[in-house]
């Protein structure tokens, strides 16, 4: 009898044990029990995603948004959104008409809990991709794709766990940790893995670092063509990795993806727009074949982000002549000339167009883009999306679901502290920009819209009273705001504003022969509701001081204005040239090609009229400034202050003495209002920091409202 329980206590001390090590590893040992077929409830066909319902396949069109773990305040990693925010988010985008979360990197527990708790009892509930992706170091830090594969195929796992409620993670590099206990694979369509590595990366494996791509790869679940690249026998041997896994592990299988872009797809365009693109790399997703033991389906994910406008132009001859078949029956009056109908024909899988938007800053990076309100957004996302559908594609997602104060700009990122970023709102920075619900400041008396209405300010907030003008001022997380009263409509209004002790002028004699009882670094100039712009004076020119020389030629360094000069410029952002078919950078000469690479510009300066209350029939969300009856209220982001980090009340310091940007902090800046031929007094605006003491209340922007109406009515 003793000997009885010591075995049967041993094979449970086993079973125990397999099961932690399971848990905390992922590691099982498969025994090959005969489990019937495979289960699959999700499949594809030539052109569409196949969802079982009932007992029966039909098709399901993704109507998608991407989600990430950014929340005000915190890092990605810090993964502080907690359960209960996940179900509103969950419920909210369930009432937007989607069908589908794009989970942009393994999140935390809380998210899959809440979305386990959402579906569970819900006859329509919420499905989700689960992207799968690497760290910045081991994406970056790779000169193959092998330095990181290990890792790759591991994430890989981990993310099948995950979604089956089987995993505990006790350490990770960057993304979530915990116990992954709720089981949401049931409303898993499938896994997009987010990169394969940077350009060159993919372009050193396929050229210097072949190892398999001599007799192509053949798995138990995917094997390539002939021809098949180093990088494209990477692909299929990962999501055979991914398949494998989850089938003998848990007998089921989903669909699987890499997502590309313009600059990776297998596509060689113009060598001239090559250089201007920087592309560098080909992956032909067509060379990547699934056998039969494979029940789900291999889906072409698509990054929208990068692109040509004019896709037809930038084809060489030889694709011209390869694909004319294809071309003959592109629609060129469709998205990018009939970039998305090309592709969608091409590919032998579905395509989903998995990552797509349109940022709502007032600022934007490309010459070829505009600045657009957050109805435009909807409208925008709508039109694009109804053309992917038209075009056959399985479907499309929104990149993204909210605004993320972490993502900095390339055309902005030298103004701002990398490090404070995530507690305040810039909207000098087009990658904040891209979602459909947004953060204010939880402190109602700290907002004020730019609507006429003086409901939003007090006595308090008044820091000048000359008796013939009243001019008040505060802040919060994302702008400055400026109301002045006793104005007139038809005069020209002058605010000078001082916010470094380092630098400005006294004077501004252009036409206006205006004076300061202190010097100056700003001046904002208010004609009416038909013209409105924040000038900075030449010293203190971040953009000069930077890019100059990328601009003009001139060495800013070793042609410095003067600190005291009483020249005001406009503030201006630098863009992306467009890509020109018709320019071969190749054949320049060096003088040349460097002024073919100069930076063009754009007045960022300019302030937009209009009502920036959201309740307002008059909305505009792109609206710096108002004028009614005697009332002006202005509104200005810290960035066009020259604020490095308004939460720490950091302003850039002197720029020819630091050759760049570096933070000083001040306690206080001054304003004050005026018209031509005033001397004008400048009084204090004290400056308390709120460091990382924030707290936020959500938005949702009337872009959402717009996707709701049309993804519902369909």
């Amino acid at each position: 009898m003793k000997k009885y329980i010591v075995i049967v206590l041993s094979i449970l001390i086993i079973v125990l044990a397999y099961d932690l090590i399971s848990l905390y590893t992922g590691q099982y040992i498969n025994l090959n029990f005969n489990r019937g077929e495979t289960n699959y409830n999700v499949s594809t066909s030539s052109s569409e995603i196949l969802l079982k319902k009932d007992g029966k396949f039909e098709t399901f069109t993704i109507k998608g948004v991407e989600l990430n773990s950014f929340y005000p305040g915190y890092e990605f990693s810090d993964y502080n959104i907690d359960k209960e925010t996940y179900l509103k988010w969950i419920k909210e985008i369930d009432e937007m008409g989607a069908n589908t979360i794009k989970v942009a990197n393994r999140l935390d527990p809380d998210f899959y809990d809440a979305l386990y708790e959402y579906n569970i009892d819900n006859e329509d509930p919420m499905y989700i991709f689960q992207c799968i992706t690497l760290t910045d170091y081991d994406a970056n830090n790779s000169e193959s794709i092998y330095g990181f594969l290990n890792e790759l195929v591991n994430e890989c796992r981990i993310a099948v766990d995950v979604v089956h409620g089987n995993r505990y993670l006790v350490t990770s590099k960057v993304f979530a940790r915990g116990l992954y206990s709720k089981d949401v694979s049931p409303w898993t369509l499938g896994y997009i893995i987010s990169s394969i590595g940077k350009e060159e990366t993919i372009a050193y494996t396929d050229n210097t670092d072949k190892r398999v791509s001599d007799v192509g790869y053949d798995g138990k679940y995917f094997y390539t063509k002939d021809g098949a690249s180093e990088t494209e026998c990477i692909i299929a041997l990962v999501m055979d990795e991914i398949v494998d896994y989850e089938t003998s592990k848990y007998n089921e299988q989903r669909l699987v993806s890499l997502m590309v872009s313009m600059l990776q797809d297998t596509f060689e365009f113009k060598e001239n727009v090559n250089v201007q693109m920087g592309k560098m790399c080909y992956i032909n997703l067509n060379n990547i074949m699934q056998k039969d033991t494979f029940k789900a389906g291999q889906i072409t994910s698509y990054n929208l982000e990068e692109h040509a406008d004019d896709f037809l132009e930038i084809l060489s001859d030889e694709e011209k002549e390869e694909y004319a078949t294809i071309l003959a029956s592109t629609d060129r009056t469709t998205y990018y000339n009939g970039y998305v109908d090309f592709i969608n024909k091409y590919y032998d899988n579905p395509v989903l167009i998995a990552r797509y938007g349109h940022s709502t800053a007032r600022i934007k990076d490309d010459e070829e883009e505009e600045v657009i309100t957050e109805v435009q957004q909807g409208e925008k996302l709508v039109e694009e999306f109804k053309e992917f559908v038209n075009l056959e594609c399985c479907g499309a997602i929104i990149s993204s679901w909210q605004d993320n104060w972490s993502i900095e700009s390339w055309n902005t990122a030298h103004n701002v502290d990398k490090e404070n970023e995530i507690y305040w709102a810039d909207n000098q920075s087009i990658n904040q920009k891209y979602g459909l619900l947004a953060f204010m400041t939880a402190d109602e008396k700290s907002i004020c819209y730019t609507d006429g209405s003086t409901d939003d300010w007090n006595e308090k907030d008044c820091i000048l009273d000359n008796g013939r003008y009243k001019l008040y001022a505060k802040y919060d997380y994302e702008n400055v705001y400026i109301m002045v009263t006793g104005i007139s409509e038809n005069q020209d209004v002058y605010i000078p504003i001082d916010v470094t002790p380092k630098s400005g002028t006294t004077t501004y004699t252009d036409n206006t022969n205006l004076k300061f009882n202190r010097e100056a670094d700003f001046l904002i100039k208010i004609a009416g509701s038909e013209y409105g712009e924040i000038l900075v004076q030449e010293y203190y020119d971040s953009t000069r001081a930077i890019y100059e020389n990328r601009i003009t030629g001139t060495l800013q360094y070793s042609t410095v204005p003067d600190k005291n000069s009483n020249k005001f410029v406009s503030m201006r952002a630098i863009l992306q040239k467009g890509i020109d078919p018709k320019v071969d950078i190749s054949e320049m000469t060096a003088e040349e090609r460097k002024k073919y690479r100069m930076y063009n510009v754009y007045t960022t300066g300019r302030l937009v009229y209009g009502n920036s209350n959201p309740q307002s029939v008059e909305y505009n969300s792109l609206a710096d400034y108002y004028l009614k009856d005697d009332i002006l209220e202005i509104k200005i982001p810290w960035e066009l202050l020259n604020f490095y980090a308004p939460n720490e009340m950091l302003i850039h310091d002197d720029y020819y003495e630091n050759y760049g940007v570096e933070g000083i902090k001040v306690n206080e800046i001054y304003l004050g209002v005026g018209t031509s031929n005033e001397e004008i007094n400048l009084e204090k605006l004290k400056l308390k920091p709120w460091n990382d003491d924030i707290e936020v209340v959500e938005r949702l922007k009337k872009s959402y409202y717009i996707i709701k109406d049309y993804w519902n009515e369909e």
